[in-house]
């Protein structure tokens, strides 16, 4: 792999300052949560004293504020691969992100289960709540076979697999390696095609299957 100028470059303490003001929004966001008019299974007991103030300002932060997360940490992980190599770039992720992916799910998996177990059944006034919440552990729904808010996590960690194997391939294969730089220089340089790549990049992950039936 060709040496770059990431390799003696310096902190970017800019994208550390934005993470931070992303972390803070994420404050806002779920705070505001409680409030909304738009009714949300997620949140069982809205306030009462509710407006339509904080659904805009909910959209408004879930529209940039994780794409924000991913694309960081996109640009942190292709700064350690030029900086370390590739090996190096997924033995960091390994231990930066998957292992505390594995170690939270187990830890957080069996108290939210019974969190939002003994919650419902609190909630619908059931006769025994605590032993509604106990039973959801002991018959084995607990088991994390969904990551639930540590998906971003999820997603990073095969984010950076995903990446690791491209770079295994193109590493081979030069020719298609050159013929994608010269792509992506090509989408990077041209405002209007940039536009119109992340338009496309964004429809498609935001719709998934249904925007190619529609």
């Amino acid at each position: 792999m060709e040496t770059t100028d990431l390799q003696t470059s310096e902190r970017v303490y800019a994208l550390d300052a934005l993470r931070s003001i992303m972390m803070l929004l994420g404050i806002v966001l779920h705070g505001s949560a409680a409030y909304i008019v738009t009714k949300n299974e997620l949140w069982p007991l809205p306030d009462s004293a509710n407006s339509l103030l904080f659904d805009l300002t909910c959209g408004f932060i879930h529209c940039f504020r994780m794409p924000v997360f991913f694309v960081a940490s996109g640009f942190f992980c292709a700064l350690l691969l030029y900086k370390k190599g590739p090996r190096a770039m997924l033995i960091n992720r390994f231990k930066r992100i998957v292992l505390p992916l594995l170690v939270f799910t187990l830890i957080l998996g069996p108290l939210e289960t019974f969190v939002i177990t003994y919650s419902g059944a609190k909630l619908s006034h059931a006769l025994f709540p605590l032993q509604t919440g106990w039973k959801a552990l002991t018959t084995g729904k607990f088991l994390p076979f969904q990551v639930d808010h540590l998906w971003f996590i999820y997603f990073l960690a095969l984010y950076a697999g995903i990446g690791w194997l491209l770079v295994m391939v193109f590493q081979k294969a030069e020719t298609y390696t050159e013929t994608v730089r010269r792509l992506t220089t090509i989408i990077i340089q041209n405002f209007w095609v940039r536009i119109l790549a992340w338009a496309s990049c964004f429809f498609f992950v935001f719709t998934g299957s249904e925007a190619l039936i529609c």
